[in-house]
């Protein structure tokens, strides 16, 4: 004990000095501590509120406006296009059915052209709705359907001389909805055999389509010129020989 107590104080100093310094060192060890416990929130936790128990009876709240069709995360593009489909196809009305065949004097059709150039065939646009039937089957026919083309006084085109322009198919008709069917014109003059080279000049005529025993429709379309190609020919230049050197020549 002598020798750890050096000095001229007597040795219960020095254990003394010694017993407080630790209790110093241990105080300031036990706040750092806390201080880094509060900091990390390793803290005690704070009593928490009580959750309200839920109530069992039912709400009589109903929410209003249409119902979200929002798609979940889970649903593939597959899945969301046939959703979509059947969607699509119930908001169709749906069709009625054919009840026999159509009557002839009770099919109206209009015809339409979107261009008509000259030089090349064209399509004429049918619609084809029954007047009065809800739904019936027609058989399309150079007999059942004419179209006949014209301008003025001066007879161009007939459907009947050229039978191949009017495809033959079974219809459903309706009077709800068109049916739209195509007739092709060569914008030629027709013939007895449909063969000739005289072409429709540019300028205004008439296509007039009917079904057989049915009102005739009529619709002015223009025939405008081709537009052609411009060729631009080029002429050689001949080179300017030299005067000198052709006197020479001549002399010599």
């Amino acid at each position: 004990m002598t020798a750890l107590t050096r000095g001229p104080l007597p040795a219960r100093v020095y254990w003394t000095r010694r017993v407080l310094l630790l209790a110093v060192v241990s105080a300031l060890v036990v706040g750092v501590v806390q201080l880094v416990a509060v900091a990390t929130g390793g803290g005690a936790p704070e009593p928490t509120e009580q959750a309200a128990p839920v109530s069992a009876e039912p709400t009589s709240e109903v929410t209003e406006g249409p119902v979200s069709d929002a798609s979940t995360p889970s649903e593939s593009r597959k899945q969301q296009k046939q959703k979509k489909k059947k969607r699509k196809k119930a908001a169709e009305p749906v069709l009625a059915e054919p009840e026999g065949p159509c009557v002839d004097r009770d099919v109206a059709a209009t015809p339409s052209v979107d261009q008509a150039v000259g030089g090349r065939p064209i399509t004429f646009t049918v619609e084809l709705r029954t007047v009065q039937s809800v739904a019936c089957t027609w058989e399309l026919s150079p007999r059942s359907l004419s179209v006949r083309i014209t301008s003025g006084d001066d007879p161009i085109w007939f459907s009947s001389q050229c039978p191949r322009s009017i495809r033959k198919q079974d219809l459903v008709l309706r009077n709800t909805e068109s049916t739209e069917v195509e007739v092709r014109w060569s914008s030629k003059r027709s013939s007895e055999d449909c063969v000739s080279d005289d072409w429709a000049m540019p300028g205004w005529y008439h296509v007039e389509v009917a079904a057989l025993g049915g009102e005739p429709s009529d619709k002015q379309f223009q025939l405008t010129a081709p537009e052609g190609e411009v060729v631009i020919e080029t002429v050689p230049v001949k080179p300017k020989k030299d005067k000198k050197k052709q006197d020479r020549k001549n002399r010599g």
